[in-house]
């Protein structure tokens, strides 16, 4: 083998090692979600190892294993959390987000039990794209959603959380948060603050969205269809 091809394949094995991947992924964690950076970066990621499985099978050599035991464990941690930071967009409550955190990884160990070959290098991609699509699939829903939103424009007449479910610990952390809403076509600021009548429009938010707005707060609802058909809303 020639030092050209030596060269070759070092650099190969460290574009597509687990090192490159963890790095990509750590940065992800810091791009604004419609940013072109993001957008390019949720691309690479995906793709990358669907790369990395057709270079090697179509040089027929074998993908080196470079992980650790420290890599091993960082790897999940850095998973569960960028796949969260993902689905913060779509303003799904805890529950929700568990559910889809849980399903890839139920998938790799089901499939790690009826099909161990699946560990196998000639297998890898499989078992990768376990973890890879659904973020993947969450991530393009909304930052190559480029359709215009449909939009409601309401006054924040009042703001409430209340202890969930019926705990009356402070130090629980359990509370539901929610805006009473009036239309703010029909009025002027002056007028929901002195007429009660107008809460009549009761939103149930995430806490980063109830700490976010205020009493008398403009508050905007854009709701989008989705680039997959999987609808997402922003507050502004």
């Amino acid at each position: 083998m020639s030092i050209k091809e030596d060269y070759l394949d070092l650099t190969t094995d460290f574009l597509f090692s687990i090192y490159t991947r963890l790095g990509l992924c750590f940065f992800l964690l810091f791009l604004p979600p419609f940013s072109l950076a993001f957008k390019c970066a949720i691309i690479i990621i995906f793709c990358k190892p669907i790369i990395r499985y057709f270079w090697y099978r179509s040089a027929n050599r074998v993908m080196k294993n470079n992980s650790s035991f420290v890599l091993t464990v960082i790897s999940p941690i850095l998973y569960l959390i960028l796949f969260t930071h993902i689905l913060i967009i779509y303003n799904y409550p805890f529950p929700v987000i568990a559910i889809l955190l849980s399903i890839p990884c139920a998938i790799f160990f089901a499939l790690v039990k009826f099909w161990p070959d699946v560990l196998h290098y000639k297998n890898s991609l499989l078992s990768t794209m376990c973890f890879y699509l659904l973020p993947f699939l969450s991530a393009i829903n909304y930052t190559f959603d480029f359709a215009k939103p449909a939009v409601k424009k309401y006054w924040i007449t009042d703001a409430h959380k209340h202890d969930f479910p019926y705990s009356t610990n402070e130090d629980s952390g359990g509370y539901e948060y929610y805006f009473y809403l009036a239309p703010a076509n029909n009025m002027n600021k002056e007028d929901f603050l002195l007429q009660e009548k107008f809460k009549s429009i009761k939103l149930t938010v995430t806490e980063q969205v109830y700490y976010r707005f205020r009493k008398g707060n403009y508050f905007q609802i854009e709701k989008y269809r989705g680039l997959l058909g999987i609808e997402w809303v922003t507050y502004r």
